[in-house]
């Protein structure tokens, strides 16, 4: 008798600690659930060798985001340029440019004012090892001007 309740301690623990590890798992990973997030764009005319997706995204060294596709514009808009799509996932409580759409695809007035005042995204490299990741900061708008598109994006062209 005493060897069945064992067997069934066991069994209820091992149960009850297989349920709480679950709860635990998904508890904490629910926070990037409901994170808010902003989908922003942006192209290259250069290789983005050892940029992958995942990589972050970061302003001044601060993560503010991540990447989260890799592909050439040609796939997603109907065009002749040879550029490199890149999309990110921007986190907006870290990084106060909203890049919000306000009519249809149109963007609110305070990002406008950014790009305008230089805000740009480059490619990065991380020491030697040849990851990358996109540098978010502001420039000379006269010297690096904006790339000529030809489409309207569908997410925050910065």
């Amino acid at each position: 008798m005493s060897a069945q309740a064992n067997y069934f301690k066991i069994g209820l623990f091992v149960v009850v600690a297989s349920v709480i590890g679950v709860v635990s798992i998904i508890v904490l990973g629910a926070g990037s659930f409901f994170q808010k997030k902003v989908l922003i764009e942006t192209y290259f005319v250069e290789s983005v060798q050892g940029l992958e997706e995942g990589a972050p995204l970061k302003f001044r060294g601060v993560r503010i985001g991540r990447v989260s596709e890799i592909t050439l514009v040609g796939k997603v808009y109907l065009t002749d340029k040879a550029y490199v799509l890149i999309r990110a996932i921007l986190f907006p409580e870290t990084f106060r440019v909203m890049c919000t759409p306000v009519n249809g695809n149109d963007l609110d007035e305070k990002t406008e004012k950014e790009i305008e005042k230089g805000l740009r995204i480059r490619l990065s490299f991380q020491g030697l090892t040849g990851a990358a990741h996109l540098e978010m900061d502001y420039m000379d708008p006269r010297s690096n001007p904006p790339l000529k598109i030809d489409w309207k994006p569908t997410y925050c062209y910065i």
